[in-house]
């Protein structure tokens, strides 16, 4: 016996599929003609390499970049990767948080950073002071630029103390001045 189902919208594709019964052994195989008019597995003999559903979900993303991973499971791509910036991010996090350098020989730091992305290359302390370095020099250059285009006056004070455990005197200067905006 058979039967022949036809849906038909006018916001729909029309699908037509052709139904048999079938003793619960059996497969039930179904064709699906879109209004694209795409030709079906059937008709050309070959499988297609894309899914439909896969090309569907690659143009809904928009920037965001789909994966296809070698196990066969997909996955989304957030965009490129700069070790550098993530580099300078860490850094100041550092500052920020006031961490100890060795933060990033943390066990769990690494762990959780491969995990966030595998392709990230773990940071030594020595990398770390260097970025430090590096962020001093940014903002020295763009508070002396900054000072440079102020005409007013500029009060300085500084603060001096030193560590109870390893004998080493830190100063701090702090410049107070009225912007021109």
């Amino acid at each position: 016996m058979s039967d022949n189902v036809e849906i038909n919208s006018s916001s729909a594709p029309d699908l037509s599929r052709n139904v048999e019964d079938k003793t619960d052994n059996e497969v039930e195989e179904i064709s699906v003609s879109t209004v694209n008019d795409k030709k079906s597995k059937e008709e050309t003999g070959k499988k297609k390499k894309v899914s439909e559903a896969w090309e569907h979900f690659t143009k809904i993303m928009g920037s965001l970049k789909v994966i296809k991973r070698e196990d066969g499971t997909c996955g989304i791509s957030y965009g490129s990767f700069d070790q550098n910036v993530l580099r300078s991010m860490i850094a100041r996090m550092v500052i920020m948080h006031e961490l100890p350098l060795r933060f990033v020989e943390y066990i769990g730091f690494r762990e959780m950073m491969a995990h966030a992305n595998p392709v990230i290359k773990p940071m030594s302390i020595n990398t770390l002071k260097s970025e430090i370095l590096k962020l001093y020099q940014i903002g020295k250059v763009k508070t002396l630029h900054l000072l440079g285009k102020n005409h007013g006056r500029v009060a300085i004070t500084t603060d001096l103390w030193t560590t109870s455990n390893q004998k080493k005197g830190y100063m701090v200067v702090t410049a107070h001045f009225i912007g021109n905006s």
